[in-house]
């Protein structure tokens, strides 16, 4: 196996194989930002009512952003720049998000539970690595904790609701990079087995 994890022609395999998985799962990840960007007016609707306007506005920026991105993944360009093409996509809802609960309640906002789908959905479509997921997931928590800190003036900002958003948004993150990295291994052992047969099939042809 480590002959066959130290060939070049595996890793080109792997790569090709990679980049194609990225480009079509970040295409899913924009339709799906698409959608339920602007479906979460209803929550707005019900929670912040006197928010609607601006915080729908805010929304189709973000949509419109999204779309940008979109485009940029169905162009000849993906391939090069997949790496951050693809995951553009995962951040600018979590910016959004972020945006929502400085301008709303800070860390009292319901809105947190927000960015916990989008490290799930971001984790769970994406073929993350260890050190991606755990980037992303990272700087998740860190638009959260900006968030919170801008809403309180840069003020005390320690509070029980705080600690029970965070400590969820970390569980999430523990779990989200832990399912990519195992994801990461399968896939890398399952391509490998592959490139064992066929090399097994060549030789036999012969």
């Amino acid at each position: 196996m480590t002959k066959h994890l130290q060939n070049d022609g595996f890793w080109a395999a792997f790569r090709e194989n990679d980049t194609e998985l990225r480009i079509r799962h970040a295409k899913v990840g924009c339709v799906l930002a698409l959608i339920l960007m602007p479906a979460g007016s209803t929550l707005d609707a019900v929670v912040y009512p006197e928010l609607v306007w601006p915080i729908f506005q805010a929304r189709l920026w973000t949509n419109l952003f999204i779309a940008v991105v979109l485009c940029l993944l169905l162009s000849r360009f993906a391939a090069r720049y997949v790496r951050l093409i693809g995951s553009v996509w995962v951040f600018a809802p979590a910016v959004a998000i972020s945006w929502l609960i400085y301008v709303t309640e800070g860390p009292v906002s319901p809105y947190y539970a927000g960015l916990n789908l989008v490290i799930i959905i971001g984790c769970l479509l994406m073929p993350y690595t260890l050190w991606e997921a755990s980037t992303v997931s990272l700087l998740v928590l860190a638009m959260y904790l900006g968030a919170c800190l801008m809403h309180s003036g840069l003020g005390p900002l320690w509070s029980a609701e705080l600690y029970s958003n965070v400590y969820f948004i970390v569980l999430t993150s523990v779990i989200a990079v832990a399912s990519c990295h195992y994801y990461h291994r399968r896939r890398v052992e399952d391509l490998l087995l592959r490139h064992q047969l066929d090399a097994h099939t060549s030789m036999g042809a012969r």
